[in-house]
Protein backbone atom coordinates (compact mmCIF):
# COMPACT_ATOMS: atom_id res chain seq x y z
CA UNK A 1 0.00 0.00 0.00
CA UNK A 2 1.55 3.39 -0.95
CA UNK A 3 2.36 5.90 1.81
CA UNK A 4 -0.50 8.22 2.71
CA UNK A 5 0.09 11.90 1.95
CA UNK A 6 -0.83 14.12 4.86
CA UNK A 7 -1.49 17.84 4.53
CA UNK A 8 0.67 18.55 7.59
CA UNK A 9 4.39 18.40 8.23
CA UNK A 10 5.62 15.24 9.94
CA UNK A 11 8.51 15.73 12.35
CA UNK A 12 11.27 13.16 12.69
CA UNK A 13 10.33 10.58 15.26
CA UNK A 14 6.90 11.94 16.13
CA UNK A 15 4.96 9.60 13.87
CA UNK A 16 6.85 6.66 15.26
CA UNK A 17 6.08 7.72 18.81
CA UNK A 18 2.43 8.03 17.95
CA UNK A 19 2.53 4.60 16.32
CA UNK A 20 4.32 3.18 19.35
CA UNK A 21 1.51 4.42 21.56
CA UNK A 22 -0.89 2.39 19.45
CA UNK A 23 1.33 -0.69 19.81
CA UNK A 24 1.31 -0.72 23.60
CA UNK A 25 -1.65 -2.55 25.14
CA UNK A 26 -4.22 -0.22 26.69
CA UNK A 27 -4.34 -1.77 30.19
CA UNK A 28 -0.55 -1.50 30.54
CA UNK A 29 -0.54 2.11 29.37
CA UNK A 30 -2.73 3.68 32.00
CA UNK A 31 -0.55 6.36 33.66
CA UNK A 32 2.75 4.93 32.39
CA UNK A 33 6.00 6.60 31.34
CA UNK A 34 8.19 5.27 28.53
CA UNK A 35 11.68 6.33 27.49
CA UNK A 36 12.78 6.00 23.88
CA UNK A 37 15.45 3.30 23.57
CA UNK A 38 18.14 5.24 21.69
CA UNK A 39 20.10 2.10 20.86
CA UNK A 40 17.17 0.50 19.04
CA UNK A 41 15.46 3.58 17.59
CA UNK A 42 16.20 4.92 14.14
CA UNK A 43 15.13 7.96 12.16
CA UNK A 44 15.87 7.64 8.45
CA UNK A 45 15.19 9.94 5.47
CA UNK A 46 15.17 9.98 1.67
CA UNK A 47 15.22 12.92 -0.71
CA UNK A 48 15.42 13.06 -4.49
CA UNK A 49 18.69 14.48 -5.86
CA UNK A 50 18.98 15.93 -9.37
CA UNK A 51 15.56 14.46 -10.09
CA UNK A 52 17.31 11.18 -10.82
CA UNK A 53 18.08 9.20 -7.67
CA UNK A 54 17.21 8.99 -4.01
CA UNK A 55 19.78 10.08 -1.48
CA UNK A 56 19.19 8.59 1.94
CA UNK A 57 20.52 8.88 5.45
CA UNK A 58 19.74 8.49 9.10
CA UNK A 59 20.16 10.17 12.46
CA UNK A 60 22.26 8.10 14.83
CA UNK A 61 21.11 9.57 18.15
CA UNK A 62 17.48 10.01 19.17
CA UNK A 63 16.11 10.34 22.69
CA UNK A 64 12.68 10.98 24.11
CA UNK A 65 9.86 10.33 26.52
CA UNK A 66 6.22 9.27 26.29
CA UNK A 67 3.70 9.85 29.09
CA UNK A 68 0.44 8.15 28.31
CA UNK A 69 -2.82 7.41 30.11
CA UNK A 70 -5.59 5.77 28.10
CA UNK A 71 -8.08 5.93 30.94
CA UNK A 72 -7.77 9.70 31.39
CA UNK A 73 -7.14 10.13 27.63
CA UNK A 74 -4.10 12.32 28.26
CA UNK A 75 -0.43 12.18 27.52
CA UNK A 76 2.60 13.91 26.15
CA UNK A 77 5.48 13.19 23.81
CA UNK A 78 8.96 14.72 23.83
CA UNK A 79 11.55 13.80 21.23
CA UNK A 80 15.11 15.08 20.72
CA UNK A 81 17.21 14.14 17.68
CA UNK A 82 20.91 15.00 17.58
CA UNK A 83 21.19 16.87 14.27
CA UNK A 84 24.97 16.33 14.09
CA UNK A 85 24.43 12.54 14.12
CA UNK A 86 23.17 12.62 10.52
CA UNK A 87 24.86 10.02 8.31
CA UNK A 88 24.34 9.60 4.57
CA UNK A 89 27.26 7.30 3.77
CA UNK A 90 29.19 10.06 1.99
CA UNK A 91 31.34 12.43 4.10
CA UNK A 92 31.02 15.33 1.65
CA UNK A 93 27.23 15.15 1.71
CA UNK A 94 27.22 14.70 5.52
CA UNK A 95 29.16 17.96 5.91
CA UNK A 96 26.75 19.71 3.53
CA UNK A 97 23.65 18.46 5.40
CA UNK A 98 25.17 19.50 8.76
CA UNK A 99 26.19 22.89 7.34
CA UNK A 100 24.41 26.23 7.59
CA UNK A 101 22.52 25.82 4.29
CA UNK A 102 20.70 22.74 5.60
CA UNK A 103 20.49 21.69 9.28
CA UNK A 104 23.02 24.28 10.53
CA UNK A 105 23.99 22.07 13.46
CA UNK A 106 26.41 24.69 14.83
CA UNK A 107 23.42 26.90 15.66
CA UNK A 108 20.64 24.28 15.83
CA UNK A 109 22.11 21.08 17.30
CA UNK A 110 18.79 19.43 18.20
CA UNK A 111 15.64 18.70 16.21
CA UNK A 112 12.85 18.73 18.78
CA UNK A 113 9.21 17.67 18.88
CA UNK A 114 6.95 18.45 21.85
CA UNK A 115 3.31 17.47 21.85
CA UNK A 116 0.66 20.00 22.83
CA UNK A 117 -2.28 17.64 22.87
CA UNK A 118 -3.61 14.23 22.00
CA UNK A 119 -6.93 13.29 20.44
CA UNK A 120 -8.66 10.10 21.53
CA UNK A 121 -11.79 8.37 20.30
CA UNK A 122 -13.14 5.79 22.76
CA UNK A 123 -9.76 5.53 24.55
CA UNK A 124 -7.93 5.04 21.26
CA UNK A 125 -5.29 7.58 20.29
CA UNK A 126 -6.05 8.94 16.81
CA UNK A 127 -3.85 12.06 16.59
CA UNK A 128 -1.00 13.94 18.27
CA UNK A 129 -0.67 17.72 17.98
CA UNK A 130 2.64 19.38 18.71
CA UNK A 131 5.44 21.69 17.71
CA UNK A 132 8.44 20.67 15.62
CA UNK A 133 11.62 22.73 15.85
CA UNK A 134 13.99 22.17 12.95
CA UNK A 135 16.69 24.54 11.69
CA UNK A 136 15.57 27.18 14.21
CA UNK A 137 11.99 27.20 12.93
CA UNK A 138 9.12 25.93 15.07
CA UNK A 139 5.91 24.94 13.30
CA UNK A 140 2.71 23.37 14.62
CA UNK A 141 1.97 19.90 13.31
CA UNK A 142 -0.86 17.44 13.62
CA UNK A 143 0.02 13.78 13.28
CA UNK A 144 -2.54 11.14 12.41
CA UNK A 145 -1.98 7.88 14.26
CA UNK A 146 -2.18 4.77 12.13
CA UNK A 147 -2.62 1.33 13.54
CA UNK A 148 0.48 -0.83 13.17
CA UNK A 149 1.30 -4.38 14.09
CA UNK A 150 4.50 -5.60 15.79
CA UNK A 151 7.29 -3.05 15.22
CA UNK A 152 6.42 0.60 14.85
CA UNK A 153 7.59 1.68 11.41
CA UNK A 154 5.99 4.80 9.98
CA UNK A 155 6.56 6.75 6.80
CA UNK A 156 5.95 10.50 6.70
CA UNK A 157 6.93 13.53 4.64
CA UNK A 158 8.10 17.06 5.38
CA UNK A 159 8.79 20.12 3.28
CA UNK A 160 12.37 21.26 3.89
CA UNK A 161 11.48 24.71 2.49
CA UNK A 162 8.89 25.20 5.25
CA UNK A 163 11.77 25.00 7.71
CA UNK A 164 13.93 27.52 5.86
CA UNK A 165 16.17 24.97 4.14
CA UNK A 166 15.69 26.06 0.54
CA UNK A 167 19.31 26.04 -0.62
CA UNK A 168 20.04 23.97 -3.76
CA UNK A 169 16.36 23.68 -4.70
CA UNK A 170 17.30 22.79 -8.27
CA UNK A 171 19.52 19.94 -7.05
CA UNK A 172 17.69 18.65 -3.99
CA UNK A 173 13.90 18.14 -3.88
CA UNK A 174 11.70 19.93 -1.34
CA UNK A 175 9.93 16.81 -0.15
CA UNK A 176 11.81 14.67 2.35
CA UNK A 177 10.46 11.19 3.13
CA UNK A 178 10.97 10.03 6.69
CA UNK A 179 10.94 6.52 8.13
CA UNK A 180 10.74 6.01 11.87
CA UNK A 181 11.37 2.83 13.86
CA UNK A 182 10.91 3.45 17.58
CA UNK A 183 11.38 1.20 20.56
CA UNK A 184 10.66 2.38 24.11
CA UNK A 185 10.90 0.92 27.57
CA UNK A 186 8.78 1.59 30.63
CA UNK A 187 10.56 3.61 33.33
CA UNK A 188 9.97 5.55 36.53
CA UNK A 189 8.89 9.08 35.55
CA UNK A 190 11.96 10.70 37.17
CA UNK A 191 14.42 8.85 34.90
CA UNK A 192 12.57 9.52 31.66
CA UNK A 193 13.69 13.07 30.80
CA UNK A 194 15.34 13.27 27.35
Amino acid sequence: MPPVRHPTIFPPGALAIAALLVLLPAPALSAQVYRIDSERTSVAFEVMELGVWLANGRFGRTDGRIDYDTTAETGSVELAVDAASVQTGWDLRDRFVRGEDMLDVAHHPVLRFRSTGMTFIEHRLVAVDGALTLHGVTLPVRLDVRSVRCDAEIVGRISRHAFGMDFASVLVADEVRLTFAVRAKRVDGSEARP
